[in-house]
């Protein structure tokens, strides 16, 4: 393994969870609502964790989430 493999199961703790990940988080989400109507697709380009798409099903978005990391896919999944 290496870079984002070793980290992803810490992820979310270290930074998703945080106060400035959070912020971040929702500005995104601010910004981004208002462009994908429920039953929009969208392809989450590194989508890390899958933070964001699950974000984006909740709202009824079709989501394909890829990255370079296996073990923040395998994370993503999960959720």
């Amino acid at each position: 393994m290496g870079g984002f493999d070793d980290i992803a199961p810490l992820y979310d703790r270290l930074w998703t969870r945080t106060a400035v990940g959070n912020l971040q988080r929702r500005a995104v989400w601010k910004s981004i609502d208002p462009l994908f109507p429920s039953g929009s697709a969208v392809l989450d380009l590194g989508c890390g964790t899958g933070v964001d798409a699950v974000h984006l099903q909740q709202t009824g978005v079709h989501v394909y989430g890829i990255d370079s990391s296996p073990e923040m896919i395998r994370i993503a999944r999960n959720k």
